[in-house]
Order: C-alpha cells, then sequence, then structure tokens
C-alpha cells in the first residue's frame, strides 16, 4: 500500500516540477458543493485536501474551496472505494485546502497522499483491521477503537492517535512521526527507516526495528525486543 501511495505522491510532485503544466490559481471566493454518494470501506486522499470524516451512514460529500477550481477535483466511489483527488496535468495554487466532510458506516483502509489532513470527528469502532497511509507531509488523527492498526509514513507526514487496539503495527520511512501514547496496545511493532520518532503504549510486547536516527519511545510495561543499525534509540518515555 505505501509503495503504492508514494508513486502517486511523486506523481503530484511531478506536475508541479513540469513548466509545461497548466498553472490555476484559486480566485480566493469559497463555495461549497454536495455529492451523492454510497457507502465505502476504503478512502483514498491525493492533493490539498482536509477531510473530516464521520462514522454514520453514508449519502453525502460535502466539499469546500475555490470557486474556479472546483471542476478539477476528481470524486469517484467504484468498488467500495472512495478516491477524492485532482485532475492530473495542471499546477493548482489554491486559496486554502479544499475542506472535505464525509462519512460511512465502516472503514477498512485510508490512504492520504500530498499536504493534506484526515481527522475522524467521532470516535471511530470497527470489528475489523484499519489499515492507514500518509505519503508526503499530510496527517491524520482522531480516536479509534479496533482489533488491530496499521500506520504508515512515506515522507514528513504525522499521527495523532488515540484509543485502544490490541496489535499496532508502525511504519516511518523518513522523517515522519507517530504520536500514539494515548492509543493503548497490547502488542506494537514498530520499524524506523530514517529519521522518523514513534511513540507508542504496549502492555504486552514491542519490537522496534530501526534503521537510521529514528527513536522509538514508549509508555507501559511491556516485554521488549530490538534491532537497531544506526544512530536510533528505544527508551521508555
Amino acid at each position: 500500500m505505501i509503495k503504492q501511495l508514494v508513486s502517486v505522491c511523486l506523481a503530484l510532485s511531478a506536475v508541479v516540477t513540469f513548466s509545461s503544466c497548466e498553472h490555476h490559481r484559486g480566485s480566493g471566493h469559497i463555495v461549497t458543493e454536495n455529492h451523492s454518494i454510497t457507502e465505502f470501506t476504503r478512502l483514498s486522499v491525493g492533493g490539498q485536501f482536509d477531510v473530516e470524516y464521520t462514522q454514520a451512514p453514508a449519502g453525502n460529500l460535502e466539499i469546500s474551496g475555490d470557486d474556479n477550481l472546483m471542476k478539477y477535483v476528481e470524486i469517484s466511489n467504484d468498488g467500495g472505494e472512495l478516491s477524492i483527488k485532482m485532475r492530473k496535468g495542471g499546477w493548482f495554487d489554491i486559496h486554502k485546502n479544499f475542506t472535505i466532510k464525509v462519512s460511512s458506516a465502516q472503514l477498512e483502509e485510508m490512504n492520504l497522499a500530498g499536504s493534506g489532513h484526515m481527522r475522524f470527528m467521532n470516535d471511530f469502532k470497527g470489528d475489523h483491521r484499519l489499515k492507514t497511509a500518509i505519503a508526503g507531509a499530510g496527517s491524520i488523527s482522531g480516536k479509534i477503537d479496533v482489533p488491530e492498526f496499521d500506520a504508515e509514513i512515506a515522507g514528513a507526514g504525522t499521527y495523532n492517535i488515540a484509543g485502544q487496539t490490541r496489535k499496532a503495527s508502525i511504519s516511518v520511512m523518513g522523517s515522519g512521526d507517530f504520536n500514539g501514547y494515548d492509543l493503548l496496545t497490547e502488542d506494537t511493532q514498530a520499524n524506523i527507516a530514517g529519521s522518523g520518532n514513534v511513540h507508542v503504549t504496549a502492555s504486552r510486547t514491542l519490537r522496534a526495528d530501526i534503521a537510521g536516527s529514528g527513536d522509538v519511545r514508549y509508555k507501559g510495561s511491556p516485554e521488549v525486543s530490538s534491532s537497531i543499525g544506526g544512530s536510533g534509540s528505544v527508551r521508555k518515555g
């Protein structure tokens, strides 16, 4: 999943790089549009979008942003995946990030590419594994209650997560930060490649693998095992 997100992020960067791309400047006049949607379990967002996700029956997607750039936003819901992104082939100088308000009864996967933000607006509860990923400098935040939780960062992204899960898998490639002291876990696996930081709470086991100068800080009294290549460290926070 993270490889796909990296590809998306690189593609977004390439759009800005090539001078042949059309330049679209936001008007600064913010408008709101509504779209009817059906239920989805996967949410993928690429670009400058701030997403407010609420766990509730799906039905409406609300988007706010520059009026002259609305036509370049592509929204699709196919096979249970809701995708929100900017049309390819343009360089968008927006007044501020688009704001998306959306809901679904359940969510299994959440992917963010670019500099946007995703926030759980209410306490998310599920009986399945929740997979999330950030590629770029975006952020994901909120409170969850799921049996298993995966969080991946490629770049300088940030997580601020609270709640509880039995098993957590955290992966950071780059300089990202996972702030999860308020996420109560039983077993946690933390992998860092680079200078990232992972803060977790575990009650039973913690496995940390570090390549680089990254640091893992933990709370609780888990059985700790680690493998460190570089100047990274694992210690109680």
